[in-house]
This record gives structure tokens, C-alpha cells and sequence, in this order.
């Protein structure tokens, strides 16, 4: 079995207008939604791999909570065995942008629609697992 690790995050905003959260997702031009992420590359750390994709998808240098460690696992195709770490953020700076050709859009979806544009179940359970934290870093939001 071979065995694949991505990581990414789960990127939020207070949305005062709605007295509710932001979540920022990417639409990968073959069309699904989800999370910004991507895989491990040489020794870097979970954390460092997950800073680097979300800046190289979505634009934006995000800091990341770091009570938040949460895992969704698949096979995306026979005989691989993927495993994606998530940790939940905040922007710190940057403009919506992707350097990444498989990404065709960069969008901030109001949390109660996030989970509609969400194309995989696996990552509709770690929305709902992050919204669980967002007391814990909302001042920073």
C-alpha cells in the first residue's frame, strides 16, 4: 500500500455584518471544493507543509491555532492510502491569489453555506470539528 500525506487548513474570519464566520475555500478546476493543502515536501514539519500550501493557494500568510490537529483519511484511488492533516487559522496578510494552476478560484464562503460548496464528506466533518474551536481563537479573528 503506498502511503500519501497532505497538509492544509481550515482558514476563518469573523464576518461582523452576519454576527457569523468566513470560511475560505478553493475550487480546484476540476471542480471540487475544499480546503487548501497539499502534499509533505522533503523534512518539512506538518505545520510548515500547511503554511506553505495555503500561501501558495489561496495568496494569503495565515497563522495557525495550535490546539487544532484534526485528520480525515481516504483512498483516492485502489492500493493508496492518503491521510490529510488539518490545522484551523487566521489571515495575517495577503490578497486572494493562487500560484497553483489546479486552482480556479479562491472564495470566502459564510460558514452556514460553507458545507453545501464542500465536495467530500471527510472535510464537511472537519468544518464541523473546527467550528467546535473557534471560541478558543475568536479574538483573533
Amino acid at each position: 500500500m503506498i502511503e500519501e500525506k497532505s497538509c492544509g487548513a481550515v482558514i476563518l474570519r469573523k464576518n461582523e455584518d452576519r454576527f457569523d464566520y468566513d470560511v475560505l475555500l478553493i475550487k480546484h478546476t476540476m471542480g471540487h471544493w475544499g480546503f487548501p493543502k497539499g502534499h509533505v515536501e522533503g523534512d518539512e514539519t506538518e505545520r510548515e507543509t500547511a503554511l506553505r500550501e495555503v500561501k501558495e493557494e489561496t495568496g494569503y500568510t495565515v497563522a495557525l491555532e495550535n490546539d487544532y490537529r484534526g485528520i480525515s483519511s481516504y483512498l483516492p484511488q485502489p492500493g493508496t492510502h492518503k491521510i490529510v492533516v488539518y490545522f484551523a487559522g487566521v489571515v495575517v496578510e495577503g490578497e486572494p491569489g493562487s500560484e497553483d494552476e489546479g486552482i480556479e478560484r479562491v472564495e470566502w464562503i459564510p460558514y452556514t453555506e460553507a458545507q453545501a460548496y464542500l465536495t467530500y464528506p471527510s472535510d464537511v466533518v472537519i468544518l464541523r470539528d473546527v467550528r467546535k474551536y473557534m471560541a478558543r481563537f475568536e479574538e483573533d479573528l
